[in-house]
């Protein structure tokens, strides 16, 4: 596995974490707006899967120019 993959890894992980409590939570809070916690559960996703990316270009840029 490559060092982009190694460091965007936790970025992703969190992101799955957020997208099953987001689930969990329209799930146990049927009385809120489920398309509010549906946005903001998908904010969150993207949030840091993008932030993923950028880790990810950052660590296998370092490790080309390494090499």
């Amino acid at each position: 596995m490559g060092w982009g993959h190694k460091a965007a890894g936790p970025y992703v992980i969190t992101g799955g974490i957020c997208s099953a409590a987001g689930a969990a939570a329209i799930l146990l809070f049927p009385t809120l707006e489920p398309p509010t916690l549906a946005s903001i559960t998908a904010a969150g996703v993207v949030l840091f899967i993008v932030v993923a990316a950028f880790v990810a270009s950052g660590a296998a840029k370092r490790e080309s120019l390494s090499e």
